[in-house]
């Protein structure tokens, strides 16, 4: 998905603001998560999936700057089948969720709480396969 989107964070934002934007936007949701990490620290389900984005999203950014903004656009572009599907899933309801483990705000049936569980499953992967492929390199 990323290799795919390479060129929409250049459509979106223009190129000279693209790093900046997107540092910045990333800098924005690591605070956003943490700050909600401190304020309701007896939410399971917030505490786990806002960690695991902010950590996600603090990887990425620090170590393959290049690649935030094409995963965020990727984040972006992704949540229009993720509505979808998702909200057929919570909204039969074939999943459902405890509403003492999230905030309770919910975009349609969704927890808000899925949405960054998703960005993390999106670019932890990405961090990974780059990783493994700079120890597959020979040396």
């Amino acid at each position: 998905l990323y290799n795919n989107l390479g060129p929409y964070p250049k459509l979106l934002i223009p190129n000279r603001f693209s790093r900046i934007f997107w540092g910045l936007l990333s800098m924005g949701l690591i605070l956003f998560t943490l700050i909600l990490i401190l304020k309701f620290p007896e939410k399971l389900y917030t505490i786990s999936s806002f960690t695991l984005a902010a950590l996600s999203i603090l990887l990425i950014a620090v170590t393959h700057p290049k690649y935030s903004g094409q995963l965020l656009s990727g984040t972006i572009a992704q949540f229009f089948p993720f509505l979808i599907v998702n909200g057929i899933l919570t909204g039969l309801p074939v999943v459902q969720y405890n509403n003492a483990a999230t905030l309770g705000i919910r975009i349609g049936s969704i927890p808000m709480e899925d949405f960054l569980y998703s960005t993390s499953m999106l670019i932890l992967p990405v961090f990974l396969f780059e990783l493994f492929k700079k120890w597959d390199r020979p040396q």
